[in-house]
This record gives C-alpha cells, sequence and structure tokens, in this order.
C-alpha cells in the first residue's frame, strides 16, 4: 500500500469516527492536543500522522489505532471492547457483563 492511499484511508476512518460520535473537528482536535487545521489535514488525507498522534486520535474517540488504519473495521469491534475494558476492577466488568447481557435479551426480543 503506498503513503497516500494510507493516508486517505485515515483520513475517512477518522473522520467517519468523529461524525459518528458527533464530534466537530474542533473538539477532537482538542482532545488529541493537535490543531484544528492539522485534523482537518488529517481527515483530508493531505497529512501523514506519527504513531503518537494516531494513539491521541483514537484515544479521543474511545477506538483502537487500527480503526484509523484499516478500511475494513468490522472484525474489529470485539478488539475495540477488549481495550475498553482492559485493567478496569472486576465489579465494573461485572456489571458490564450484566449490561450486555440484558442489551442482548432486549435486542434479540425486538427482532423477532
Amino acid at each position: 500500500m503506498k503513503h497516500v492511499e494510507l493516508m486517505q484511508i485515515v483520513g475517512n476512518n477518522l473522520r467517519a469516527y468523529r461524525n459518528a460520535r458527533g464530534m466537530t473537528q474542533e473538539e477532537l482536535a482538542e482532545r488529541a492536543g493537535i490543531s484544528t487545521s492539522f485534523c482537518a489535514n488529517i481527515e483530508r488525507g493531505k497529512k501523514g500522522v506519527s504513531m503518537f498522534i494516531l494513539q491521541d486520535l483514537a484515544d479521543a474517540l474511545g477506538i483502537t489505532v487500527n480503526h484509523l488504519i484499516y478500511e475494513d473495521n468490522s472484525g474489529l469491534r470485539l478488539t475495540n471492547i477488549e481495550t475498553l475494558l482492559r485493567d478496569k476492577p472486576e465489579p465494573f466488568l461485572e456489571w458490564i457483563e450484566k449490561v450486555i447481557q440484558l442489551s442482548s435479551e432486549e435486542y434479540y426480543s425486538r427482532s423477532k
């Protein structure tokens, strides 16, 4: 893959995740510690970023870096959930497990 293609993938993914979270470029830039113009240029595929900035952007969006650098993110959901739950205390994990179970039951009962 060429450098330009990767920059375009990162930009497209960054924009999609930012929009999905209802964030402006300004909000994302502030959370990631970069300028708004730099954020805009990344989204347009005009600027490359270091791994450190990529990690800061992913953290600001609550996702893994993989979500930003791979075109097809469909298989990354579990990895992202695992990352979000890493190092959390056991009571929190038990609570999240119950939330997932209840959500799953509710989802499938509505789709019948």
